[in-house]
């Protein structure tokens, strides 16, 4: 008995297939499926994958010079200011419109230690966030109540003392918006780990 290729079957799944509930972006309202309005906190960037409104992509896209370490980071003071103007927006949409807009697909958050689906998220600094987490499991999202356990759990049984606080090697503690350090004092033996991965970045 032989049995027909597996991909014959796939109009009557397409067929057959339940009506899938509906969900829309939180931020612009868009269908499951659809594009972003531009500016949405929730488009993904097709360049990088990160999110459009927080990588630096669309100033490649508009020619600019974004970097961090100069004044008005590298950009016209308006821009700064102000933001992008109408013709840039429009230079910026045609741009990502030719690379191919990323639709909205709903994809859920889940813990990665109590399989929570959707947790609260919260920050803490990069470096906290290497201390207490292994580098195999940096990129998984945890819960609060979690994320408190083991840092709970390696404190009271590690025994090891907080090294010696130093000013961030990026922002020298002085922003609260800075990734690795959130305006605090970092551990030491982080310095070297986060000069590193800032020297990686791509502006």
């Amino acid at each position: 008995m032989t049995q027909g290729p597996i991909h014959g079957s796939l109009d009557i799944m397409v067929k057959s297939k339940k009506k899938t509930e509906e969900h829309r972006c939180h931020d612009c309202g868009v269908k499951e499926g659809g594009i972003h309005k531009l500016g949405c906190d929730m488009e993904r960037c097709p360049f990088c994958g990160g999110q459009l409104i927080s990588c630096d992509c669309p100033y490649k896209v508009l020619g600019l010079d974004f970097d961090i370490s100069k004044p008005f980071c590298g950009l016209p003071q308006a821009i700064y200011e102000k933001g992008l103007t109408k013709e840039m927006n429009q230079k910026l949409l045609e741009g990502l419109d030719k690379k191919g807009r990323v639709p909205y697909i709903l994809y859920p958050s889940i813990c990665g230690r109590c399989g929570k689906v959707n947790p609260e998220f919260f920050m803490v600094p990069a470096w906290v966030w290497w201390k207490y987490i292994q580098k195999g499991s940096r990129k998984l999202i945890l819960c609060e109540g979690c994320w408190s356990t083991i840092v709970n759990l390696i404190d009271m049984l590690s025994g090891i003392e907080d090294d010696t606080m130093v000013p961030c090697p990026v922002c020298s503690s002085t922003d609260s918006r800075c990734y690795y350090c959130r305006g605090n004092m970092v551990e030491e033996r982080f310095v070297s780990e986060i000069t590193q991965e800032h020297s990686g970045w791509k502006h």
